[in-house]
């Protein structure tokens, strides 16, 4: 996997050094691309 697209929710995002979720893309070299705000259909 190279990248995954995700919401904007606390269960996703934060900081990398504190989310679980983040750590693991990050360690696993997965780019974590975002939903624009109010616009989850991106």
């Amino acid at each position: 996997m190279l990248r995954i697209l995700t919401n904007r929710g606390t269960e996703y995002c934060g900081k990398a050094e504190q989310h679980d979720y983040q750590l693991y893309l990050a360690l696993n070299d997965v780019e974590h691309t975002k939903t624009k705000v109010n616009s989850p259909q991106t």
